[in-house]
C-alpha cells in the first residue's frame, strides 16, 4: 500500500485509490498513519479530530470511522489494549520517503548534479498542500508544518546545487514564481539575485532586493537580513567574486596581512571542490592568519555561518566537541548527544567551521570532523594543525615560508611597527639575507623585527646567524623550518633578564587568555617575579606576548601557541611547573567561587568577566580533579559557577561538571555536596530530566537536615516545590513551598524569603488562584530589587505578566513582560526570553491578533528547541494550548504554514530587539 500524506490524504493499493470516506475518516488516517507503529488512546483521537470541546455522538462517530478505515486496511489497523496502531512501513508513506531522500541528498552526495536530480525526484511526489482535504488537529498541523518547511528547504537545496551547476539562466523563470509567492523568504530571494547577477542582469538583481524589502516591511515590518544586504552590496560594486567584507565569527586583523596571494588563490579553490582543508606546518609558519583570510575571502558562500574555534587554550582532557558547542551556541536536548545537537545548528545551510590549533588534540578533532561532515552536507571544515588529522576525504595543504620579496615586506612593516624611527629597504641584501636565514617564516621574522629598536639591521643579521649555527644538527626541510622557529624564540628568550625570563615561563599555565589579576599570582609563587605588570610590558615589546586593549576594559593578553609551548617546556626545565600550575588553579577557584557573591548589581559584568575565563576555569577544575588532586576544591567552584553555564546555555557542561565532582568528592554530609546536589538538580530540571532532579533534590535535602542547616533545608524544600510542579504534582509542590517559606521567613533571609514567595506564587496560580500570587510576586519584585537580583526580578516580572493575563488585565500584562525581557536580553539569558515571548503571544491572541501570536510562538518554540528548556508549569501550558485554538480558529492552514514557516527562519534576538523598539510583531 502507499500512504499518501503529500497532497490530499489517501491510501493506493497498487493503482486502486482506497475508499476512505469524507474529511473526518481522512484527518483519522493522517493521525494514524503519522503516528504508524505507535498505539493511539480513543482520548487522542478524539481531541485530533474534535479538540478540547467533542460533540455528544463524537464517540459512536469515531467508531464508525475506525469501522470504515478497518474495511478499507484490513488487518493494517489493529486494536491494542492501548488503543488503535496502524501498521505501515517507512517506505510505505510518501512524506517518509520524502524526508529520507532530503537527508540522503544532504548528507550521502558531494555532487552537485547528483543532490539536484534526488531532490527534483523527491519534489516531484508533492501533490498539493501536504495533509490536504481533512480539519487538522494539533497533531496533524504540525506535521503539516513541519513537511512544508521540509519542502522548502528541499527546493532551496536543489536551487543551490543547480546554481553551483551553472544553471542560473534556467532558474530565472522559477526563481522569479517562488520569490512571488514566497517573499519573505530571503535565501530564494538571494538565489534569485544570484541567478541574475551571473546573467549579466545586475540592475534586475539590485530591483528584486528592492522589491524584498517593501514586502518584508510590509508583510512582517523587518529589514532584510545581513547576507541579503550584504550580496546587494556586492552587485553595487559589481564584484565579481561578490566578496562580503567584516564576515561574522571571525576577529578583526590587528595587523596587515602580507603576501600569501598565490596560497589564498589555490587555497580558495581547494576549499570550493573539497570539503575538509587542514593547513599544515611548524608552529608559527603562519597557519592562523592564513586561515582567517581565506575564511574572509570564502565568506559569501557561507550564508550559514563562519565560526572560529580556538583549541590553543584546551587542556588534553577538555571536549572539543564542547569547545565547538560554545562557538555555535548548540545546546543539547535532553538525552541526546552533543554532536547530535551540532549537527541541527550547523544544518541550516552553507557553514564554515574554522578549527584553529587542532595539533594537541588530533584524536577527538579528527572525530568531530568526520560526525559532522558526515551528517551536516552544508558544512566545510577548515583546520590548522601541526600535522593531519587523517579524517576521510581531508585536503592536506602543506603552508610554505613567504617568498623572498614578501618576507622583507613583512620585516619591514613589522620593524615600523615596532620602532617609528626602523626603516627597512626591501632591496637591503642584508635585510634578505636575514628573512632567508629565517626561511621566511612569519613568526622568527616577527620575533627579530622587534629586536631592532636596540640593534641596527647589520647587528642583527650577525646574532641571527650565530644562533642557527649554534643548533647546527639535521637539516631536512621539515626539521630545518622547526630549527628555525625555536631558534628565534631561543635567541628572544636568551635576551630575556631573569625575572623575564621567570615570569614567561609561567605564562604557560594560562589557557586562552589572560589579565593582571591572576598574573600576580604566578609571579607570587617563590622565586617571586618583582612588579609582573612591568615585566609584562617588556614582554609585550619583545612580541613574546601579545595584548589586546579594549575599550572600557581592562588589557587581556595572550601567547601564541607555539611561543605558549616553547614557554612550558622552559617552565619544566625550571622545576616550576607544578607550583605555577598551582597558583594557577588556585586564583581560578577562588575567582570561579566568587560567583556566589555577583547575584547583585553587579551580576551583569561579572558574567562577561568570568566568560573570557572560562577556559582558565576549565584548565583549575581539570588540575583538581587530576595532577593537583583535591576534587573538593573543584567542587567549591563548580557549585558557584554553575548558574553562570545555565544562563548562557551551556547546561549540559554544567551537569557534566558537577556530575564528575560530586562523583569525585566523598559522600560524607558537607555544605558543598548539599550545594552540588541542589544545583546538580536544578540543570537535571532544565533539561528536562525530571525524575533526576526530584531524586537529587530529594537528597540535597537528606544531606541539609543532618547538617542542621535550615537555610540549606529551605533551598531544598524550594527545589523540590519547583520539580513537583514540572512534574505536574501541585498538592506536593504547594506543601514545599509552603515549607520552605515558613523557615526561610523565620530565618530572616531577604534572598531566600523572595525566592522562596515566587515559588509559591506560581504554585498557587497553578491551582487556579489569580487573587494571593500577586502580593507574593510584588513583594518577590521589590525584595529582588533591593538586592540587586536581575534575574530574580525578571523572574517576578514576568509571572506577574501572566497572572495579570490570566485575570484579563493586557495592559498591566503587556508592560509587566516587556520590563521582564528587557532584563533577560541583557543577561543574555534565553530561557527567560521565551517566557516572556510566549506570554506576549498568549496577550496578542487573547487581543485578536492571531498572526503576531502565531510569530511569537514559533520563535519561542524554535528558540526551546535549540536550548533543549521545554515549557512545564501547568497554567503556562493551557495558556499556550489557549493560545495556540485562538490561532486555529483566526487562521486558515495556507496562512499558519506561511507565518510559522517565515518565523521560524527569524532571530530571537533581532525579534527581542523588534519587541523592545515597540515594532510590529
Amino acid at each position: 500500500m502507499d500512504f499518501r500524506l503529500l497532497g490530499r490524504v489517501e491510501v493506493v493499493d497498487g493503482d486502486r485509490p482506497l475508499g476512505i470516506g469524507g474529511p473526518k475518516p481522512r484527518a483519522l488516517l493522517a493521525l494514524l498513519v503519522l503516528e504508524s507503529g505507535r498505539a493511539v488512546s480513543l482520548a487522542r483521537l478524539t481531541e485530533e479530530l474534535w479538540g478540547d470541546a467533542p460533540p455528544a455522538t463524537a464517540a459512536s462517530s469515531l467508531h464508525v470511522h475506525l469501522s470504515t478505515l478497518r474495511r478499507a486496511l484490513g488487518g493494517r489497523l489493529r486494536t491494542t489494549g492501548a488503543g488503535y496502531v496502524l501498521d505501515a512501513e517507512p517506505e510505505e508513506v510518501d512524506a517518509f520517503r520524502f524526508e529520507r531522500a532530503v537527508t540522503e541528498a544532504q548528507g550521502g552526495h558531494e555532487d552537485a548534479g547528483t543532490v539536484s536530480s534526488v531532490l527534483a525526484e523527491a519534489l516531484d511526489w508533492w501533490r498539493g498542500p501536504a495533509l490536504d482535504g481533512i480539519e487538522r488537529g494539533p497533531t496533524t498541523d504540525a506535521a503539516a508544518v513541519r513537511f512544508e518547511e521540509l519542502r522548502l528547504r528541499a527546493l532551496e537545496d536543489r536551487v543551490e546545487a543547480d546554481l553551483a551547476l551553472g544553471r542560473h539562466t534556467d532558474l530565472l523563470p522559477e526563481l522569479h514564481g517562488l520569490v512571488r509567492a514566497q517573499p519573505a523568504r530571503e535565501r530564494l530571494a538571494s538565489q534569485l539575485m544570484l541567478a541574475l547577477y551571473r546573467s549579466d542582469r545586475s540592475a534586475d538583481a539590485l530591483r528584486v532586493y528592492e522589491q524584498v524589502c517593501e514586502a518584508l516591511d510590509r508583510t512582517l515590518g523587518v529589514d532584510p537580513g545581513d547576507e541579503l544586504a550584504a550580496l546587494a552590496r556586492a552587485i553595487r560594486r559589481g564584484d565579481p567574486t561578490l566578496a562580503r567584507p567584516g564576515p561574522g565569527g571571525l576577529p578583526l586583523p590587528t595587523t596587515s596581512f602580507v603576501g600569501r596571494s598565490a596560497e589564498l588563490a589555490e587555497l580558495v579553490e581547494l576549499l570550493g571542490t573539497s570539503r575538509m582543508v587542514t593547513l599544515v606546518g611548524p608552529g608559527g609558519c603562519g597557519k592562523s592568519r592564513l586561515a582567517l583570510e581565506l575564511a574572509r575571502a570564502v565568506a559569501l558562500d557561507h550564508a550559514g555561518g563562519m565560526f572560529l574555534v580556538g583549541l590553543a587554550g584546551l587542556a588534553l582532557t577538555d571536549s572539543v566537541t564542547r569547545a565547538v558547542a560554545a562557538v555555535l551556541d548548540a545546546r543539547e536536548l535532553p538525552g541526546e548527544p552533543l554532536l547530535t545537537a551540532l549537527s541541527r545548528r550547523l544544518g541550516r545551510g552553507r557553514a564554515l567551521v574554522l578549527l584553529d590549533d587542532c595539533e594537541r588534540l588530533v584524536g577527538e578533532c579528527a572525530r568531530v570532523c568526520s560526525a559532522l561532515l558526515r551528517t551536516v552536507p552544508g558544512l566545510r571544515i577548515l583546520a590548522t594543525s601541526r600535522e593531519p588529522l587523517g579524517v576521510p576525504g581531508e585536503v592536506v595543504y602543506r603552508v610554505p615560508g613567504l617568498v623572498e620579496a614578501e618576507a622583507v615586506r613583512l620585516l619591514a612593516e613589522r620593524a615600523a611597527a615596532a620602532h617609528p624611527g626602523a626603516r627597512v629597504d626591501r632591496a637591503d641584501p642584508t635585510a634578505i639575507d636575514i628573512c632567508r636565514h629565517l626561511d621566511g617564516l612569519p613568526l622568527p621574522i616577527e620575533l627579530v623585527a622587534a629586536r631592532l629598536r636596540s640593534l641596527s639591521l647589520e647587528e642583527l643579521a650577525g646574532h641571527v646567524a650565530a644562533q642557527l649555527d649554534l643548533l647546527g644538527g639535521e637539516r631536512s626541510p621539515g626539521h630545518e623550518r622547526h630549527r628555525t622557529i625555536r631558534a628565534a624564540i631561543d635567541w628572544s628568550h636568551a635576551l630575556l633578564d631573569e625575572d623575564e625570563r621567570r615570569l614567561f615561563r609561567r605564562l604557560a599555565v594560562f589557557a586562552g587568555g589572560f589579565g593582571a589579576g591572576p598574573l600576580e599570582a604566578i609571579a607570587a609563587v617563590e622565586p617571586a617575579v618583582e612588579r609582573p605588570i612591568a615585566v609584562l610590558a617588556r614582554l609585550v615589546d619583545r612580541s613574546l606576548v601579545e595584548a589586546a586593549p579594549r575599550q572600557g576594559e581592562a588589557t587581556r593578553y595572550r601567547l601564541l601557541q607555539v611561543v605558549r609551548q616553547y614557554a612550558a617546556e622552559r617552565l619544566a626545565e625550571a622545576g616550576e611547573e607544578e607550583a605555577a600550575r598551582a597558583a594557577h588553579a588556585d586564583w581560578f577557584v577562588r575567582y570561579a567561587s566568587g560567583a556566589k557573591r555577583w547575584g547583585g548589581g553587579e551580576q551583569e559584568a561579572w558574567l562577561h568577566r568570568i566568560e573570557r575565563d572560562l577556559d582558565n576555569v576549565r584548565a583549575a577544575l581539570a588540575w583538581y580533579l587530576g595532577d593537583g588532586w583535591s576534587p573538593e576544591r573543584a567542587l567549591q567552584a563548580v557549585v558557584s559557577m554553575w548558574w553562570v553555564w545555565y544562563l548562557r546555555g551551556m547546561t549540559g557542561e554544567s551537569r557534566t561538571w558537577l556530575g564528575r565532582t560530586l562523583a569525585a568528592t566523598p559522600p560524607e554530609p558537607g555544605a558543598d555536596r548539599a550545594a552540588g546536589l541542589l544545583a546538580a538538580g536544578a540543570t537535571a530540571r532544565a533539561m528536562g530530566d525530571f525524575a533526576d532532579a526530584l531524586r537529587l533534590a530529594t537528597e540535597a535535602l537528606e544531606v541539609q537536615r543532618e547538617l542542621g542547616d535550615e537555610h540549606g533545608q529551605a533551598a531544598a524544600l524550594n527545589s523540590l516545590c519547583i520539580t513537583a510542579t514540572a512534574l505536574d504534582d501541585l498538592d506536593a509542590a504547594l506543601l514545599h513551598a509552603e515549607r520552605s517559606l515558613a523557615i526561610i521567613e523565620r530565618l530572616g533571609a531577604p534572598g531566600g524569603i523572595a525566592a522562596s514567595r515566587l515559588n509559591l506564587g506560581v504554585v498557587v496560580r497553578a491551582r487556579g488562584d489569580l487573587e494571593r500570587p500577586a502580593a507574593l510576586f510584588e513583594s518577590a519584585r521589590v525584595a529582588f530589587v533591593e538586592l540587586g537580583d536581575r534575574r530574580g526580578e525578571a523572574a517576578a516580572l514576568s509571572n506577574l505578566s501572566l497572572l495579570a493575563h490570566r485575570r484579563g488585565e493586557p495592559a498591566r500584562a503587556r508592560r509587566f513582560v516587556i520590563d521582564s525581557l528587557a532584563i533577560y536580553d541583557q543577561l543574555g539569558f534565553d530561557e527567560g526570553v521565551c517566557d516572556c515571548l510566549e506570554i506576549l503571544a498568549f496577550t496578542h491572541a487573547a487581543a485578536g491578533d492571531a498572526r503576531a501570536a502565531l510569530r511569537l510562538l514559533t520563535v519561542a518554540d524554535v528558540a526551546r528547541e535549540r536550548l533543549g528548556a521545554p515549557l512545564f508549569v501547568s497554567d503556562e501550558l493551557s495558556s499556550r494550548a489557549a493560545a495556540s485554538a485562538a490561532v486555529r480558529s483566526a487562521l486558515d492552514q495556507d496562512e499558519r504554514s506561511a507565518i510559522a514557516a517565515s518565523a521560524s527562519a527569524l532571530d530571537l534576538h533581532d525579534v527581542v530587539g523588534d519587541v523592545l523598539a515597540g515594532d510590529p510583531i
